[in-house]
């Protein structure tokens, strides 16, 4: 995978300065072909409003961009909206896609939501709040598939928590490590029928594994038990990365799994980077170690935020202000 080529990929209208964040990537299954996009464009200047859209098209360029803002209502006056996962919805040209909105009432705090409808933002939101016996803090929805939406939140306490809501019955689960003092859940794959795979990210406080470190788990859709749980260290090494976090996973069509994310080395000079990671199943359906490659862009510290089949979505960064977005295949 050394060989990649990145190609630069923005919001149409961006302004120099502006920051374009790709956030995630799944096909579209009646247009061969075409894959939906999502992000949000950020202004350079602060009083600009964000532009949180979904591209539908080719992965060239070829296609059109589609902007979904969570909307104001009596007692709720949105502030921006950020989309981080897409994927098809129960119609043609009908999508879903998750993120998080603010609002002025809740002074900036995240508030997961959930879109169902048509591109031209006509269709339905909902809003996710994981029920908790502390105050939730802040809310964002990461990835949706087969009817389940992962993401996570923090309390007082600030602490990363994970969790999975099913839209069809409304009902929120949580995903839990016992070695865990934070989790995330970034991305989720519908496996069949009931069975679905799940990523991100956790700390346990073990600094010699890690402050961050990647996971795989399987969950059943039936009887909300997880297993295989399994850590990984980029390149194989808790020696060689302080953190190491699973941002997207897709199906490599063999019983495995292509997955990207962000890792940091442990010399204090080290930039973030994204990775591009293949993981295949033991014949008794454990997860094997990763195969591991990075993810540069022009020596730009560089995020892995998405994948689809071995193309990986994210952004670079040239400045504190100005953020591009990449596609690299």
């Amino acid at each position: 995978m050394s060989n990649r080529k990145y190609i630069t990929f923005n919001y149409p209208t961006s302004q120099g300065g502006g920051k374009t964040l790709l956030t995630g990537i799944r096909d579209v299954i009646d247009n061969k072909g075409q894959v939906y996009i999502s992000g949000f464009y950020k202004y350079p200047t602060q009083s600009a409003s964000v532009v949180p859209f979904v591209y539908k098209g080719t992965m060239g360029g070829t296609g059109t961009w589609h902007v979904l803002n969570y909307p104001s209502s009596y007692g709720t006056t949105v502030i921006e909206t950020n989309l981080y996962g897409p994927n098809n919805g129960a119609k043609h040209n009908h999508i879903q896609v998750v993120g998080n909105y603010t609002t002025e009432e809740t002074n900036g705090s995240s508030i997961g939501c959930l879109y169902e409808g048509p591109l031209d933002g006509t269709g339905l939101w909902t809003t996710l709040i994981p029920i908790s016996s502390k105050p939730v803090l802040n809310t964002i929805a990461h990835s949706t598939m087969g009817g389940y939406v992962v993401g996570n939140y923090s309390t007082k306490q600030l602490h990363s928590k994970a969790f999975i809501y099913d839209i069809k019955n409304k009902k929120f689960h949580k995903i839990l490590k016992s070695d865990s003092k934070s989790i995330t859940a970034y991305g989720i794959w519908h496996n069949k029928k009931n069975q679905y795979t799940i990523c991100g990210g956790y700390t346990n406080g073990n600094v010699e594994t890690g402050i961050n470190t990647g996971y795989l788990v399987d969950w059943d859709s039936d009887t909300h038990r997880f297993s295989n749980w399994k850590s990984f260290n980029y390149d194989n090494n808790p020696l060689t990365a302080i953190i190491t976090h699973f941002d997207g996973i897709t199906s490599d069509n063999h019983n495995g799994y292509y997955l990207t994310g962000d890792w940091i080395g442990r010399s204090p000079n080290s930039s973030k980077l994204g990775f591009f990671a293949h993981v295949k199943r033991k014949p008794n359906n454990k997860f094997t170690k990763a195969i591991w490659s990075s993810i540069s862009c022009d020596n730009y510290p560089t995020s892995g935020n998405s994948v689809y089949k071995k193309a990986v979505i994210g952004v670079y960064v040239i400045s504190e202000d100005t953020v591009n977005g990449y596609i690299s295949l």
